[in-house]
């Protein structure tokens, strides 16, 4: 009688420690894969600083990254694939700062937190820039207000493409000209400009 105490024991004792074993695995192995993923992203960036998209291999990648081939292929199918998740990265990003205001347009602090984010990363902006890495590149051949705001009304959705176009030649321009301008005034120009323009 007591053995067969000693045996129920055990078995509630195994099922815990190889689901523990499972967990500890699992975890590790995501922690791998989000350093091969961002290992790679910077890799590719820097990559196309150097030569176009089109002629970047799978090889020189993941020579650049440190990591295998096999690594790559476990987490992307394609140089696109990647490529495609930097874009949403950044869709992300701006989505998060949930900018219109009450009236549908964009908020002084969404203008306010595009240039404050772009000054404070503003190394990993400068790639973006000189790889010339456009909005139909990263979200697969659609502008950033097809991304953000897919449900525009036909009339919306041009007014926040000309939105888009200036903001992205200011943006480029006062970044080239070495930010002289605080965020603050950057948020203030937008916004009273752009907002003007749709009165």
């Amino acid at each position: 009688m007591p053995q067969a105490k000693s045996n129920k024991r055990q078995k509630n004792v195994t099922p815990f420690d190889t689901h523990g074993d499972t967990v500890f695995r699992n975890n590790k192995n995501r922690q791998i894969n989000q350093v091969t993923r961002e290992s790679l992203s910077i890799a590719l960036i820097y990559l196309m600083n150097e030569k176009p998209f089109e002629k970047i291999s799978i090889s020189e990648l993941v020579d650049r990254a440190g990591v295998s081939r096999t690594a790559f292929y476990r987490n992307y199918e394609s140089k696109e694939d990647l490529l495609s998740e930097i874009g949403k990265s950044l869709i992300n990003r701006i989505s998060e700062l949930n900018g219109m205001n009450r009236n549908g347009k964009l908020s002084y602090n969404w203008y306010l937190e595009i240039f404050r984010t772009i000054k404070e990363h503003k190394e990993s902006f400068s790639l973006f820039i000189n790889a010339n890495l456009t909005a139909k590149m990263l979200f697969n051949r659609n502008t950033i207000v097809d991304v953000v705001f897919p449900s525009s009304e036909k009339a919306e959705r041009y007014r926040l493409l000309a939105e888009e176009g200036a903001m992205n030649n200011v943006i480029t321009t006062w970044f080239s000209e070495g930010m002289k301008e605080s965020p603050e005034e950057m948020a203030d120009l937008c916004f009273n400009l752009l907002n003007k323009a749709d009165q």
